[in-house]
C-alpha cells in the first residue's frame, strides 16, 4: 500500500471512532459535536439525556415483566437468584449499554458529561463481569451522584 492510501485509512478510522464517541475527552471539539455537528448545550444535553433515561427506564420495566413471565415468575412472586441474575445479563446491562451509547451520541456539553459517562461505563463494564454486583446497590452509587448534580435527576435515579 502507498502512503496516500495508508494515510486515508488512519484518517477514516479516527473519524469512525470520533463519530462512535471514543475520541479522547480532552479533544473537545469533537466530543462536543452532536448528531447535526452542532456543539450541544449542557441544559439541551441534560433535557435529552434524561428524556432518554426515562424512555428506556419504561421499556425495562416491561421487558423485565416480560422476562420474568417467561420464566415462570408470578407478579409479585420474588424470582431466584438466577434468574435475578440472567435478567440482568439478559435485559438490564444491554439496557444500560444501549442507554449510555444514545446519551453518547447526543454529544457531550464538556467535560464534567464526559467524566460521568466514563464512570458509568466503567461500572457497566464492572456490572458485565460480575452482574450479580448489581444488587449491592452501591455500584452506580457515585455515578449516579455525580449525575443527579449534573442535572440528570432521570439517569441518576436510584430507583
Amino acid at each position: 500500500m502507498n502512503k496516500s492510501v495508508i494515510g486515508l485509512l488512519a484518517a477514516l478510522v479516527a473519524i469512525a471512532l470520533v463519530a462512535a464517541g471514543c475520541g479522547s475527552s480532552s479533544d473537545t471539539t469533537e466530543s462536543t459535536e452532536g448528531a447535526e455537528g452542532a456543539s450541544i448545550t449542557k441544559a439541551e444535553f441534560v433535557k435529552q439525556a434524561n428524556s432518554i433515561c426515562a424512555t428506556t427506564e419504561k421499556q425495562d420495566e416491561q421487558e423485565f415483566s416480560e422476562f420474568l413471565k417467561e420464566e415462570g415468575v408470578s407478579k409479585g412472586e420474588k424470582p431466584s437468584k438466577e434468574v435475578e441474575e440472567r435478567g440482568v445479563e439478559e435485559v438490564a446491562l444491554p439496557s444500560i449499554a444501549s442507554q449510555l451509547e444514545e446519551i453518547r451520541a447526543l454529544g457531550l456539553p464538556d467535560e464534567e458529561a464526559e467524566s460521568i459517562l466514563e464512570s458509568a461505563e466503567e461500572d457497566l463494564a464492572k456490572a458485565e463481569e460480575d452482574p450479580s454486583a448489581l444488587f449491592s446497590g452501591n455500584l452506580f452509587a457515585q455515578t449516579n451522584k455525580e449525575a443527579r448534580a449534573y442535572g440528570l435527576t432521570v439517569c441518576g435515579s436510584e430507583s
